[in-house]
């Protein structure tokens, strides 16, 4: 295998270095991918209290530089409905956003009584950022909570109430697999389609810039062996393989001078 490849035309090397160090470096970005996309889908579909602490803190970021500028901005509600709606399949219940006072900024429950038990459930104790409870129907939620900054005086937080959606079953396993499948694959497929594309251009400009000349260059040298001393060696460029180009046709004409003189001298 080792001598075939020995035996390979320069552009055939380059092209399989090319290939395979490109495969390695996707390989590595593919790899790395997907683990993060693994522990991303597994916020979502894990635990009911890694689900709350991802969301609250997500959405705590997204508020931060909105309440700060304005806190009665309709962007808060905006952004907490589409909070709701998005993750409402992964069991979101509700969101709260509210002053460490008590008062609230926004909530998609709407109701004062119930607001007001959540409050009591959750102290914010920031060792514990989730807390568990039962409410009627035998349902258990994790009330989570993320700190956000209101002012430079005052904070506030955003709290989520996730359902507890028995993170246990093999469904929330296969709904990982199969979201993660879902956006790997594709981007393997293509990753591997543009290794190949990129290899092929990098290895065509290798031949068109390198190969080609070095190829003219063999075959100066060729002829000239044979005694064709007239055929110009075409200086193309001032690099390397341009030097080379130089100094075979100052050598072709100082061959001919030569052979000349000895005729002359004959």
């Amino acid at each position: 295998m080792l001598e075939k490849i020995k035996n390979l035309g320069l552009r055939w090397k380059f092209g399989l270095i090319i290939f395979f160090v490109l495969l390695m470096v996707v390989g590595i970005l593919l790899i790395t991918l997907r683990g993060y996309l693994n522990r991303e889908f597994a916020l979502l579909y894990g635990a009911a209290s890694t689900k709350g602490e991802f969301i609250a803190e997500l959405l705590a970021d997204e508020l931060k530089p909105i309440v700060k500028e304005n806190i009665d901005s309709m962007e808060v509600e905006q952004i907490t409905n589409r909070y709701k709606s998005a993750y409402s399949a992964y069991g979101l219940s509700y969101i709260l956003v509210h002053r460490d006072s008590g008062e609230i900024i926004f909530d998609t429950i709407k109701n004062a009584n119930t607001v007001q038990q959540l409050l009591k459930i959750n102290p914010l104790a920031q060792d514990t950022p989730c807390v568990s409870f039962s409410a009627q129907g035998g349902k258990k939620y994790y009330d989570c909570a993320a700190f956000l900054a209101l002012t430079e005086e005052t904070r506030g937080a955003v709290r989520v109430g996730v359902i507890d959606q028995n993170p246990d079953s093999s469904v929330w396993e296969t709904l990982t697999s199969s979201h993660v499948k879902g956006v790997f694959t594709p981007l393997m497929i293509i990753s591997v389609l543009l290794v190949v594309f990129v290899t092929v251009i990098l290895t065509l400009a290798f031949w068109f810039f390198v190969v080609r000349r070095i190829v003219a260059i063999s075959q100066a040298t060729e002829r000239m062996s044979f005694g064709d001393l007239e055929t110009v060696v075409d200086v193309k460029t001032q690099d390397e393989i341009g030097v080379l180009e130089d100094t075979l046709e100052r050598m072709r004409v100082n061959l001919k001078d030569a052979i000349e003189r000895l005729k002359r001298r004959k």
